[in-house]
């Protein structure tokens, strides 16, 4: 989900660009100049091509860019649920492989109760 503020400023870019303030949120152009929405292809491929060019060795990927997201806000506390719909999950199911806990989590839970 996009918040509301920035739904807003979108809105208001793409007013003064002549585009539509509704549909797709994201455009890019073609070779012809014409507003097609971005597709998952374009995306991905835009993304590779940033991580080569940052000379990134790792595998870095969106997806795992997402699976670190759901990592990150199940360890701030959100909270299983919150998570789970943020993120367009059905099934509780779909959060085990996240609830990762590494030895700074269980230090950081041992100096909160004073151990």
């Amino acid at each position: 989900p996009i918040r509301s503020a920035l739904l807003s400023v979108l809105a208001a870019w793409h007013r003064a660009q002549g585009r539509p303030t509704s549909g797709p949120v994201f455009y890019y152009k073609c070779v012809r100049g014409q507003p097609f929405p971005l597709n998952d292809n374009h995306v991905t491929t835009t993304f590779k091509r940033y991580v080569r060019a940052a000379g990134v060795r790792d595998t870095v990927s969106l997806h795992g860019l997402r699976h670190t997201s759901v990592t990150e806000l199940l360890r701030s506390g959100l909270g299983d649920t919150y998570t789970m719909k943020y993120h367009g999950h059905k099934s509780s199911e779909t959060m085990k492989p996240y609830n990762h806990i590494s030895a700074q989590d269980i230090q950081n839970r041992l100096d909160e109760a004073g151990l």
